[in-house]
């Protein structure tokens, strides 16, 4: 049997802007891990989406409101993981570390192939999602085992 729908419509909210603190969620209103899997990645893919939609906008904003200084450090950390992985690993790395909607914002204000680095986020949220639900299962399993 399915749990209440509204419990669903808030792991999608939650998934929106992270997805490690969307799983405990799921798992405490006794959601499946599959339909765990599902929302909190579609949530996340969501939230990915509208940022890269409003790319230029979000751009502006972050730039704008923030001020290069407040967005020094996570800026400083991301040219790293650029440099590093490039934008392949840029974009697997942005929903786990960051956040979806956070992690590819900073990334548009980095990246000149944002098509490129979008693409590559929405197959990091699919692993992310798929690998932190499977960790929080086998975890739950491996207890009620004991």
């Amino acid at each position: 049997m399915l749990a209440n729908p509204i419990n669903y419509l808030v792991l999608f909210c939650i998934g929106c802007f992270g997805l490690w603190i969307s799983i405990p969620y799921g798992m405490a209103f006794s959601i499946k891990p599959f339909w765990i899997c599902v929302t909190i990645v579609l949530g996340a893919t969501f939230s990915t989406t509208v940022v890269y939609v409003l790319g230029k906008k979000v751009k502006q904003v972050i730039l704008n409101k923030r001020g290069k200084s407040l967005t020094a450090r996570s800026e400083k950390k991301m040219v790293r993981y650029l440099d590093k992985y490039g934008i392949v690993g840029l974009g697997l790395l942005l929903p786990g570390v960051f956040g979806p909607a956070l992690g590819m914002a900073i990334g548009l204000t980095l990246v000149t192939s944002v098509k490129r680095l979008y693409l590559w986020a929405l197959v990091g949220n699919v692993i992310w999602g798929a690998g932190l639900v499977a960790l929080a299962a086998l975890g739950v399993y491996t207890f009620n085992s004991l």
